[in-house]
C-alpha cells in the first residue's frame, strides 16, 4: 500500500440495491467518515479518489454511498478495498499516541533480550482491549500488548520501541 496514506476503513460488502457499502472501521475516529468528502481507494492500483456522497452508521460499522456507484454491480465492485486518506490529513494526536502506520516497521528492542525484531502488525484485542504489535523476529512471531507495564518507550525518530516484556512472553 501506498505509503503516503493512511488506512481508516475497509469495505467488506455491498449493502442494498443502490451503491452503498459497508465499511468496517480501521480508525479510533469514526466521526472521520461523517466530515469527509474525498477518500481513496486502494488496492489494486494506486490509490483512486472517490467523492463521499454520504455516511450514516450501521452496527459498528458505517455505510458510504460513493458518487457515480449506483448500483449493487458497482458497490461489488469495491469490495475488499481499503479507504484510505492522505497522511498529511490526519487530525494530530495527543503525546505518547500514535497511529498503527507509525509503529509499523520499528524495532522493538526487550530491555534485558535486545532486539526481538520488527514491528509487522498491529491489530485491537477485542472491543474494548488495548492493541497488540506483532512482531517478527528470528525467533518467529511475539504479540506484545501496548500496554504501560510493557511498553516503555516508542521513539518515532530512532525507530525503535523500548519494551520489558513479561514473563511468558
Amino acid at each position: 500500500m501506498n505509503p503516503n496514506y493512511c488506512t481508516i476503513g475497509k469495505i467488506v460488502r455491498a449493502h442494498g440495491n443502490k451503491g452503498e457499502v459497508k465499511v468496517v472501521l480501521m480508525t479510533d475516529f469514526p466521526e472521520r467518515f461523517a466530515q469527509r468528502r474525498e477518500v481513496y481507494l486502494e488496492p489494486p492500483y494506486e490509490p483512486t479518489p472517490m467523492t463521499v456522497q454520504s455516511t450514516r452508521p450501521h452496527k459498528n460499522a458505517f455505510l458510504l454511498k460513493f458518487e457515480g456507484i449506483d448500483t449493487i454491480a458497482g458497490a461489488e465492485a469495491l469490495v475488499q478495498r481499503f479507504v484510505r486518506v492522505k497522511e498529511e490529513e490526519l487530525a494530530p494526536l495527543e503525546e505518547g499516541t500514535y497511529y498503527w502506520h507509525q509503529l509499523e516497521g520499528l524495532l522493538v528492542v526487550d530491555e534485558q533480550d535486545g532486539d526481538i525484531g520488527v514491528v509487522d502488525s498491529i491489530f485491537r484485542a477485542g472491543k474494548t482491549g488495548n492493541d497488540v504489535l506483532v512482531v517478527k523476529g528470528d525467533s518467529g512471531e511475539r504479540l506484545v500488548p501496548m500496554i504501560d507495564d510493557v511498553v516503555l518507550e516508542v521513539d518515532l525518530e530512532s525507530k525503535t520501541i523500548q519494551v520489558r516484556l513479561l514473563e511468558g512472553m
